[in-house]
């Protein structure tokens, strides 16, 4: 009877899904990301008390970004099987990454060429195939002089979520009769995997490099985006009226858990219950306040540009013999603004091509 009555409240008060402010969440969690990375390469966290407040304090609120972005993906990757057959998903998630990736590439190839010079050609081949496919995280020996040493090492998350994309599509084949308890066991199953990854360290280097860069360790985030999006009806109201509680619990957990968890890893990266946490409060907020779109939405797009605009300004820290103690503050806000200058005109380019081969 409790079961029908509750049906019948859902039916009568559904939630608008097309209600929500996941535009601005996306935004803050690439700041927080680009934020991070300037702050430790230009050495701000070591020389300013300020920035090393402003780092700690952002791995808590809003809370890690490469986390709230894999949990979107997981909710966002559901809805999008739902409404397309697999080509017209397959291509939209190829337009959404790939025209903008390769538009950064180029300029990045420009910039190195200038400003380091260019390997061999099996290098230059090399690398050409690794940054243009799903491999951005692999870089060669003779690229480890430049910058901070990775050409743009923010993009092993794209690796990780092309894989996701993936694998998502043969899980939503496969799990049509799924009940709740059927998901409830592959998280946690996701969660103890993450947890012995983490631990391997008895494995050879090349592993566990090659590990922290797959999908393995890191499912269980796109999985609670998943299960939000799964059972919708039922979670979303609850996550959406009780995110603050949620957000409480989850900094309480994640100061608990980095207290106290020094002799085994919670995680590969991330400790997999403050992420699980921290995945509901996000998607929980999107729905707790009304819409709010960009007109530009370019939280991807500063993913791709805040390294290589970072690594232009350490390679010329490394020319002129800069000290970053001096200039580190100097090129923070120098990046930030040619960061965001060059992330607006490739969101730009990637809306319009969007528009044309996708919504025409």
């Amino acid at each position: 009877m409790k079961n029908l009555e509750l049906k019948k409240e859902l039916d009568n008060n559904p939630i608008d899904l097309k209600n929500n402010c996941f535009d601005i969440i996306r935004l803050i969690a690439a700041f927080q990301v680009m934020f991070g990375h300037f702050i430790d390469h230009f050495e701000l966290f070591d020389n300013y008390t300020f920035f090393r407040f402003l780092r700690i304090v952002s791995n808590y609120i809003p809370g890690c970004g490469v986390v709230i972005f894999f949990a979107l993906s997981g909710y966002f990757s559901l809805m999008s099987l739902e409404r397309n057959d697999y080509a017209n998903y397959f291509f939209k998630k190829f337009v959404r990454i790939y025209p903008e990736l390769w538009l950064a590439f180029l300029v990045n190839v420009v910039l190195i060429i200038i400003l380091y010079g260019m390997g061999n050609t099996k290098d230059n081949i090399i690398f050409v195939f690794t940054q243009i496919s799903f491999f951005q995280f692999y870089t060669g020996d003779w690229l480890r002089g430049y910058g901070v040493g990775t050409p743009n090492g923010a993009l092993w998350t794209i690796t990780v979520t092309i894989q996701f994309y993936i694998l998502v599509y043969f899980l939503n084949m496969v799990s049509k009769k799924w009940k709740p308890l059927h998901w409830l066991l592959l998280l946690l199953i996701c969660m103890v995997i993450s947890i012995l990854c983490s631990n391997l360290l008895f494995l050879p280097e090349i592993i566990t490099k090659l590990l922290a860069v797959s999908v393995i360790p890191y499912f269980y985030i796109f999985l609670v985006g998943i299960i939000v999006y799964k059972y919708r009806d039922y979670i979303l109201r609850y996550v959406s009226e009780y995110w603050n509680y949620i957000a409480v619990f989850y900094i309480f957990t994640k100061i608990l858990l980095s207290s106290f968890s020094k002799n085994i890893a919670l995680g590969v990266q991330y400790d997999v219950f403050s992420s699980c946490l921290l995945s509901l409060t996000v998607i929980g907020l999107g729905y707790a306040f009304s819409l709010k779109r960009l007109k530009v939405e370019m939280s991807y797009s500063l993913f791709l540009w805040h390294m290589i605009v970072c690594n232009v300004f350490i390679e010329i820290a490394e020319i002129k013999l800069l000290d970053l103690k001096d200039f580190g503050i100097v090129f923070f806000f120098a990046s930030i603004f040619i960061t965001l200058l060059c992330s607006f005109v490739s969101s730009l380019f990637g809306k319009k091509l969007l528009k044309r081969c996708v919504l025409k």
